[in-house]
């Protein structure tokens, strides 16, 4: 009787620890969800601003005058934003026809606007990446928690006890185990936590201030109207359904 007693006792605490286990497990894995979809917000704006940062080196229309506003704006030599303003002008730029264009102050307003708008959406990106890497640092917090807790122990061996061939295809442990499996199974049920690195969010570009930069813009306009003004002419009507 006093035997009994005491195995269903066991028995009992054992399904309650497995019990806590898979709530706390699933409580994890929500978290670590929500930061994945967090990130993917956070890439979708770092797009947004490559975008910007393109149409701005759209109107600098050659290569020098590219080069020349990379250095205005600080890009470092390694930085993943520089290949934004580098890469090949598109084909409609390259196919532009010169002709009449008068309009110097409209030019210097587009540039200007231009860069305003990559330094918005930059701000954007940089505030939703630093949330992003207060949150990978809480759920790495988290996981270190989990794992480090006493009762995952009592579940590890309470899993690594089980028959094979007893073992049913549940949600955290992803399938029946092999014997080589059972061995490792600390290992198959331990969270990977996320950096900020592996969630493919890279470093914001620090841009100077629209204010700090018109004058290197104004002087860039008057450099294109007066050497490019007929690229300049069909770009603006190219890009003014797009606002620039």
């Amino acid at each position: 009787m006093k035997d009994d007693f005491l195995a269903c006792l066991t028995g009992e605490i054992k399904n309650e620890v497995m019990e806590r286990y898979v709530t706390e497990r699933r409580i994890m894995e929500l978290q670590i969800d929500n930061l994945h979809a967090k990130a993917q917000e956070s890439r979708a704006l770092a797009v947004e601003a490559g975008k910007r940062l393109t149409r701005l080196g759209y109107w600098m229309l050659t290569t020098p005058m590219r080069g020349q506003l990379i250095a205005a704006m600080h890009i470092p030599h390694l930085s993943p934003w520089r290949e934004y303003l580098e890469k090949d002008l598109p084909y409609e730029v390259h196919s532009v026809v010169v002709s009449a264009f008068k309009d110097r102050t409209k030019l210097r307003k587009i540039i200007i606007k231009s860069y305003d708008r990559v330094y918005q959406w930059m701000g954007r990106y940089s505030k939703a990446r630093e949330d992003l890497e207060t949150e990978c640092e809480a759920v790495g917090t988290n996981i270190k928690h989990f794992q480090a807790n006493a009762e995952l122990q009592t579940v590890l061996s309470f899993m690594k006890a089980l028959d094979t061939c007893g073992i049913e295809k549940s949600h955290f442990l992803g399938g029946n185990f092999t014997a080589q499996e059972l061995a490792s199974v600390d290992e198959k049920l331990r969270f990977r936590a996320p950096t900020i690195e592996t969630l493919g969010a890279p470093l914001p570009l620090p841009l100077p201030e629209p204010h700090l930069m018109e004058g290197t813009l104004t002087r860039f306009a008057d450099t294109i109207f007066d050497q490019y003004r007929g690229d300049a002419r069909l770009l603006m009507k190219l890009w003014q359904t797009k606002g620039y």
